[in-house]
């Protein structure tokens, strides 16, 4: 799969929130942790260390991560 500069791969889904205080976005894979389901170091490791689907962005990131959002409503 084809990622972009800040790791994040494109044509996937993923739930985001907002962090106020930290300025970021947590990003988490919806179907789990695993491959390709976080940014990757070289050596395929996650990038903050934690093999757990989720990780997080710069407001300024996820905006050039993700330049169309959509939402579910219930």
């Amino acid at each position: 799969r084809e990622a972009n500069e800040a790791g994040v791969y494109y044509r996937h889904a993923y739930t985001v929130t907002y962090d106020a205080q930290a300025r970021e976005v947590i990003v988490r894979n919806p179907w789990g942790w695993g491959h390709e389901s976080e940014p990757l170091n070289a050596d395929g490791t996650p990038r903050d260390g934690v093999a757990d689907g989720a990780f997080r962005l710069s407001l300024a990131d996820f905006k050039k991560s993700f330049p169309d959002v959509w939402a579910v409503v219930p």
